[in-house]
């Protein structure tokens, strides 16, 4: 007899995958909870957020560029009614994430991704399916805040400081 195909090993590992998929539906993630080189909060109830680009988890929260604009990606909290039916979960009516430059004014929405594939987390980006809706920067200091909230009172939120450098003429 073939021990792989045996429908009690079958069905053994089909309740442990069950059991996985369950256990990981939850986001146990703490509000103080923070990546390296993120500035963190203010935080509402159990709202987080964490910015992984423009920076690395081993740089400071100030990125120097001559670019005119900049992408940001990063994780967020998922709130209180969202729903993992299967690989791509929908965080429910009322959740938002944006981001706002205290340098000029500009805010913007973010494009948001329930991931539900083992382990439940949800991501932000200003990269969508078809194309990167940059950050537009003034020269100097643009001091960037990303913000995500729900409908519960929840908000995460991370800012980084990211210097327009003016190009030197030779």
């Amino acid at each position: 007899m073939n021990l792989l195909f045996n429908p009690r090993w079958i069905s053994l590992f089909g309740i442990i995958a069950i059991a996985l998929l369950l256990v990981s539906c939850g986001d146990d993630t703490p509000a103080d909870f923070y990546w390296d080189g993120y500035v963190k909060g203010p935080n509402e109830g159990s709202g987080w957020l964490s910015i992984h680009e423009p920076y690395g988890e081993y740089s400071d929260a100030r990125v120097d560029t001559y670019a005119d604009a900049v992408s940001m990606n990063g994780h967020t909290f998922v709130p209180p009614g969202a729903s993992c039916p299967f690989l791509e979960g929908n965080f429910g009516s009322g959740y938002s994430v944006h981001w706002e430059n205290a340098a000029n004014g500009n805010r913007g929405n973010l494009s948001t991704f329930l991931n539900c594939f083992l382990i439940v987390q949800g991501s932000w980006s200003t990269e969508n399916d078809f194309f990167d809706n940059m950050i537009p920067l003034e020269l100097g200091e643009n001091v960037i805040t990303v913000i995500s909230e729900d409908a519960y009172g929840n908000v995460g939120r991370g800012t980084v400081n990211v210097v327009r450098l003016a190009l030197q003429e030779e």
